[in-house]
């Protein structure tokens, strides 16, 4: 490990806003989409409870996935909605310009600031899903997506889930559930051309069971315990206390 490590969190659906002009161009199909194609209910709140647990810097979208998915790499057949791929040329390359590449860009740029600064940064990217999809029931309470093959990854996963299963006996803590961390996605990006010692990306994806209307008491729990236990993985991994600035053995 080299001799610090620094948390980064991002939050790719974290807000169901739309321009006026999209909500009125299409307002009876939207009132049809399940809204978790809007959004990820719970996740702006959790990402910004760990950023203020840990003093840690947050990048959080600030348009529905509806308009363009930052969490689809541009090639993606998934990055435009079934709405916004109507749209004309021009109005979709603006999107990938002022919106995709710019939250992207804006990520890459903080991460490779802080490895040419000689730290190792993790880098948790957060996510809820949705309890059912096309008619299965998701048995995942909260799982850890993440690359196996890189080290600093799997071993970062394998403390946060001891700590996390500590936290929550009984709950379903997957990895690579109800996604795989190799498919296409922010951290995968990311981890192209950074060295498995400087970067570890980790999506943090969490049943949105536990932030449904009248959870409150319930959402606040896991969102505790979730910090609790990250705080203990990233400890048990350094040897050091977590913040968003980390000083580990070397």
């Amino acid at each position: 490990m080299p001799d610090r490590l620094f948390l980064v969190l991002t939050c790719e659906h974290a807000s169901p806003f739309l321009p006026s002009d999209f909500r009125k161009k299409f307002r009876d199909r939207i009132e049809r989409i399940p809204e978790h194609r809007l959004f990820d209910r719970g996740a702006a709140v959790l990402a910004r409870n760990l950023a203020d647990r840990f003093r840690a810097p947050l990048i959080r979208s600030r348009f529905s996935r509806l308009l363009v998915d930052l969490n689809r790499s541009e090639e993606h057949r998934e990055l435009f909605s079934e709405l916004s791929a109507t749209l004309p040329e021009a109005r979709k390359k603006a999107l990938i310009s002022r919106v995709h590449r710019r939250y992207r860009d804006s990520v890459e740029s903080l991460v490779d600031r802080l490895i040419r600064r000689g730290t190792a940064v993790l880098h948790v990217s957060v996510h809820t899903f949705t309890p059912v999809l096309n008619g299965e029931c998701r048995q995942t309470g909260i799982g850890l997506l993440f690359d196996p093959s890189r080290s600093f990854e799997r071993r970062l996963c394998l403390f946060w889930r001891r700590r996390l299963k500590d936290e929550c006996p009984g709950l379903a803590i997957h990895f690579n559930r109800p996604y795989h961390g190799r498919s296409d996605g922010f951290t995968k990006c990311l981890r192209e051309g950074r060295s498995d010692s400087r970067y570890a990306g980790i999506e943090l994806e969490v049943n949105q069971l536990f932030f449904a209307p009248g959870k409150t008491v319930e959402a606040r729990r896991v969102r505790g315990a979730i910090a609790r236990s990250l705080a203990a993985a990233v400890s048990d991994l350094t040897g050091a206390p977590a913040s968003g600035s980390v000083r580990t053995r070397g």
